[in-house]
């Protein structure tokens, strides 16, 4: 197993779907957390009812797919050329539990990406370009960080035990703090209350070693966090000292607001035969996916909103219907149903997303 960072597969990340619908600063973030694998013949991927929470991407070589379930197989074959083969952009048998065990038939390289790391980034991301679409212009005080916790991958992963429905709500929590240049923000030993990221200027981060020896300085520049004291389980005092070396802003979210956001809200979970059975009733189906994504799963006749451009469409909803919200993992549709909630909508979300769902189900739900 390796870093991720061979050329070919340098070239591919930003085609892998969907990682594709990222920016390629996002994207680039990702790196560290891909590995790319050689897989000698023979050896098994996963196998049928594996819950490993893994994407797993086939650059080069060919995978026998089979299914004891449905006695069903298939052979699938990965060219190395960025990406020439369609199926290459997407995961594999990408369900959770695992539907179909994967055997090596030949020599194999892969791609592996954690899936709920990256579903994260993707929410965030769409999250983002939903509600900077939805804020008036000129509505925050701030020109570019208005939604800055959601522009980079440090940030989501500091905040991923927040529920997704409560993501939009961020946002709202968040201050924008001037500051100017010599202005100490934290110091160390004091008790830390509030998270920072800095969205223009730049701050020494000072720590001292210990009484008498030296003092462990770093610079911090845009998309740069401190503070993550405040966000431990019982609070905590502050490790290191951080000063302004020039005027700037900050995002600041306060402890007590953080652990406001951690709280699980109401939102209606539906199981797969409770939400088919409410479409027929007249509900809408609401899939919230990227339109680049796979078109796995799918789901007769819903309406393909993605989260980026829900709040864009939103008023153009009826508000006399019930929406069934769906994505692959459920976090995404989450986001959309509390999003609809704050218009006035009776959303709903397909509880486990539509990776859970067991298969065949929809063949035989909709009949």
């Amino acid at each position: 197993m390796t870093e991720f960072e061979s050329a070919s597969g340098s070239d591919l990340i930003h085609l892998l779907q969907p990682i594709a619908a990222l920016s390629v600063l996002r994207a680039e973030e990702l790196r560290p957390l891909c590995r790319v694998e050689t897989i000698p013949a023979g050896m098994t991927l996963f196998r049928e009812e594996d819950l490993d929470h893994q994407n797993v991407y086939l650059l080069h070589g060919e995978v026998l797919l089979s299914s004891a379930a449905c006695e069903y197989s298939c052979v699938l074959q990965g060219d190395g050329n960025a990406g020439n083969t369609a199926r290459s952009l997407y995961p594999i048998a990408d369900s959770q539990p695992r539907r179909m065990s994967g055997v090596a038939v030949s020599d194999l390289g892969i791609l592996r990406i954690d899936s709920e790391l990256l579903d994260i980034a993707v929410t965030w991301n769409a999250l983002a370009h939903c509600l900077a679409a939805d804020d008036p212009v000129g509505s925050r005080p701030s020109q570019d960080g208005t939604y800055g916790w959601m522009r980079t991958i440090r940030h989501c992963l500091v905040f991923r035990d927040i529920p997704p429905a409560n993501l939009p709500l961020l946002a709202a929590r968040t201050k924008v703090v001037p500051v100017r240049a010599g202005q100490v923000m934290i110091r160390e030993g004091e008790q830390a209350d509030r998270f920072y990221m800095i969205e223009s200027g730049k701050a020494a981060m000072m720590h001292e070693t210990d009484r008498n020896g030296p003092v462990d300085v770093t610079e911090l520049g845009p998309g740069s966090g401190f503070g993550d004291e405040s966000l431990a389980e019982t609070g905590g005092r502050s490790r290191v000292t951080v000063t302004m070396e020039t005027r700037g802003s900050l995002l600041s979210l306060a402890r007590q607001d953080y652990l406001d956001l951690r709280n699980e809200p109401p939102i209606s979970q539906m199981a797969p035969a409770r939400a088919v059975s409410m479409a027929g009733s007249g509900a809408i189906w609401l899939d919230v996916r990227g339109l680049e994504e796979a078109p796995s799963f799918p789901i007769p006749n819903a309406y393909r909103v993605p989260l980026d451009t829900l709040c864009q469409v939103a008023d153009s909803l009826e508000p006399d219907r019930d929406y069934v919200c769906c994505c692959n993992s459920g976090r995404r549709s989450a986001v959309a149903a509390r999003l609809l909630g704050q218009r006035g909508l009776r959303a709903h979300v397909l509880a486990g997303g539509l990776r859970s769902v067991a298969a065949g189900f929809w063949t035989n739900a909709m009949c």
